[in-house]
């Protein structure tokens, strides 16, 4: 292919992909939330929502459908259109169910890469009535009682975080299914339930006003906004690392030339000032990707849900 040719035919795929993006004057574009509306995913996809609009030129609107821990959002995106105006956000644990339950989709299959939009640290909030003080306390407490704690969870992905830390200290808890946050809090506070690996960001409040405990967080570093609680890796279980990666994704028939706007876009909307800012005030670490960036890490993503599935049931109700 000659350089003329070349040039005239990446033009063409530009101007397709402004082209299909725009082809219904004032179509909006839709953000598929698989989380009620008020949580901390929801609140950086309506930080991102408006300035995302400025950028294309068409409304971005935030759609909530939530249940089934995020595969009615999955199987709803999967499902439309594929001309770049659905797009999934998509958390670590909605991304892994395909890997760990049964659902109607395949992420892989039916699903292209956009971007990453970041990371929400994730905690290990205890009961403020455990006589605990520290992972390897609750760690030794656990042990001294063998089949009594438990451990709340309201996704696969604390869940997954669950599994990690039973594997690495070899105790054993039984996991108690919540639906909401506002459900986990009073029981958590009264006993009833003992320990939920959760983000840092939903429980913080909970636990500066004493009822529960944050033992530690699971990042590489220590949260900005706990810089007093050790890491997972200073509290000696290094190998219980989890953070809930935000991300984007659109149906897989959607044209490259799409995807790589869409793409750039985002990118270019996270490096706003004003937006960053706001985001990062939500506690999000703010970190956009490439679409072929995003699918390399969910493929190493994939395999380590599906090794640790293989010990530890994932995904049930």
């Amino acid at each position: 292919m000659d350089p003329l040719t070349r040039i005239l035919g990446l033009s063409a795929m530009t101007f397709l992909s402004f082209a299909t993006l725009a082809q219904s004057p004032g179509r909006p574009l839709k953000i598929v939330m698989p989380f009620a509306a008020g949580g901390a995913s929801d609140a950086v996809a309506r930080v991102v929502a408006p300035a995302l609009a400025a950028r294309i030129g068409a409304p971005v609107v935030v759609e909530n459908q939530p249940g089934a821990q995020g595969a009615i959002a999955g199987q709803a995106v999967a499902a439309a259109p594929a001309d770049g105006h659905t797009i999934l956000y998509a958390v670590s644990a909605t991304a892994a169910l395909p890997v760990v339950t049964r659902t109607p989709y395949d992420m892989a299959r039916d699903f292209t890469p956009v971007s990453t939009m970041g990371t929400y640290e994730f905690g290990m909030f205890v009961s403020a009535r455990l006589p605990v003080k520290t992972v390897r306390e609750f760690v030794a407490y656990a042990k001294a009682r063998p089949g009594t704690l438990n451990y709340a969870t309201l996704n696969v992905g604390e869940q997954y975080a669950a599994a990690r830390f039973m594997q690495a200290t070899g105790i054993r808890m039984t996991r108690v299914p919540y639906r909401t946050l506002a459900q986990i809090v009073p029981d958590m506070a009264g006993g009833e339930v003992h320990v939920n690996f959760g983000p840092v960001v939903n429980g913080i409040a909970f636990a500066k006003d004493g009822r529960t405990h944050i033992l530690a967080t699971l990042g590489r570093a220590r949260s900005a906004l706990l810089p007093d609680v050790p890491t997972m890796g200073e509290a000696g279980f290094p190998e219980v690392e989890f953070e809930s990666v935000q991300m984007l994704f659109v149906p897989s028939r959607t044209p490259p030339g799409v995807v790589e706007r869409l793409s750039r876009e985002v990118n270019a909307v996270l490096e706003e000032p004003g937006v960053r800012a706001r985001l990062e005030k939500l506690s999000l670490r703010v970190q956009g990707s490439s679409p072929a960036a995003l699918h390399q890490a969910q493929l190493a993503a994939d395999a380590a849900w599906s090794r640790l599935a293989q010990e530890y049931p994932l995904g049930g109700e």
